[in-house]
């Protein structure tokens, strides 16, 4: 459905110019090659890769998350996971969407898939991370901020987040020891938190 809608758009955008040509050159063909979809009409070929695709769909949903329509990103990272399947960027966007509508399981299953086509993707270790949190699992909460800070060790987030992680279990001396040290890295909210609980 999603091809053919994009393909709807790409059918608009080409007629438009080619109505200027003679009649015989304004025949568009629109070709599905398996890795690229192959626009012609007359001398003109074009050929848009599923990756580019992939971007469009994936840059359409961040615009759409910022304006705060999260379903509507989901339904655009829906439509580029047609064209690419092993972008974790894809997966993390999605996951995040997902967890902002509260819907935490299949948040958890975005991001893992995330996790596993890039294991050290920064972004989605912190978020799934925080969803173990919230879920009262906080060893798997845990094992992901340190996986995260493992592979980023100036992470301030990452030691913010295991830092609160720390507190929800109840143990605020190594809560304050790791958000002192994701302040001293430029975490800005940890020293709001500190003041709050470490004094």
């Amino acid at each position: 459905m999603k091809k053919i809608q994009i393909l709807a758009t790409l059918l608009f955008l080409f007629t438009i110019p080619a109505i200027a040509q003679k009649a015989d050159s304004n025949k568009l063909i629109i070709s599905d090659l398996g890795d690229r979809i192959q626009l012609s009409t007359g001398d003109t070929v074009m050929d848009f890769s599923y990756e580019y695709f992939g971007e469009y769909y994936l840059n359409k949903a961040i615009n759409r998350a910022g304006e705060g329509d999260f379903e509507g990103a989901i339904s655009e990272l829906n439509a580029a996971l047609l064209y690419v399947v092993d972008d974790p960027n894809i997966y993390f966007n999605r996951g995040l969407a997902k967890y902002y509508l509260e819907d935490y399981t299949s948040s958890i299953e975005d991001l893992s898939i995330a996790i596993e086509l890039n294991s050290s993707h920064e972004d989605a270790l912190n978020q799934r991370g925080i969803i173990y949190s919230k879920n009262n699992e906080y060893s798997l909460a845990e094992a992901d901020f340190d996986h995260a800070i493992k592979f980023y060790p100036d992470n301030s987030k990452a030691y913010y987040n295991k830092g609160i992680n720390y507190l929800l279990k109840g143990n605020s001396v190594e809560a304050c020891r790791l958000l002192e040290i994701a302040k001293d890295k430029g975490d800005e909210k940890a020293a709001g938190v500190i003041e709050q609980y470490c004094y």
